[in-house]
């Protein structure tokens, strides 16, 4: 743990992006039991600001 204190506010990189699915956030919903509607339901969702469904987070 003393390894990771010391590293608090010091930059470690970024990681490659990624494509998250529909499908994942669907799961991730399960998971959570967030089902709110800008995550789950993507024709709803096209009438938000986004356009679409955001991932959760």
């Amino acid at each position: 743990m003393d390894a990771y204190k010391a590293l608090v506010g010091t930059h470690l990189g970024y990681s490659d992006y990624m494509t998250v699915t529909q499908e994942q956030v669907n799961l991730f919903a399960d998971a959570t039991g967030d089902h709110q509607w800008i995550h789950v339901d993507p024709e709803r969702a096209k009438s938000s600001p986004f356009g679409g469904p955001i991932a959760h987070g």
